[in-house]
């Protein structure tokens, strides 16, 4: 729970960021500091941006209907992942 306001921004605002700099640092102390951005690949984007949108509905939903929205926003989190992984088709 967070007060109402500017936290409730800042809050999903700033854990993408952190997950951002953790992935980051994990990367290149991974595998070198030459390589720490190779794990953005083109579904990045797209997932972050639902991501946070997910996160901004649940921000500004009252609180007697989070726990509706929590699975809904679950399953399709869940099903971005499985399109993400999917082949791509060769031509």
């Amino acid at each position: 729970m967070s007060r109402p306001g500017a936290w409730r921004i800042a809050l999903p605002l700033g854990a993408a960021a952190l997950g951002f700099a953790a992935t980051t640092l994990s990367t290149a102390l991974n595998f070198g500091p030459e390589h720490m951005l190779a794990w953005q690949t083109d579904a990045l984007a797209p997932a972050f941006v639902l991501g946070l949108v997910v996160a901004g509905i649940y921000i500004w939903t009252q609180r007697k209907f989070r726990s509706d929205l929590l699975p809904f926003a679950t399953t399709i989190v869940r099903m971005a992942m499985a399109v993400s992984r999917l082949p791509e088709k060769s031509t």
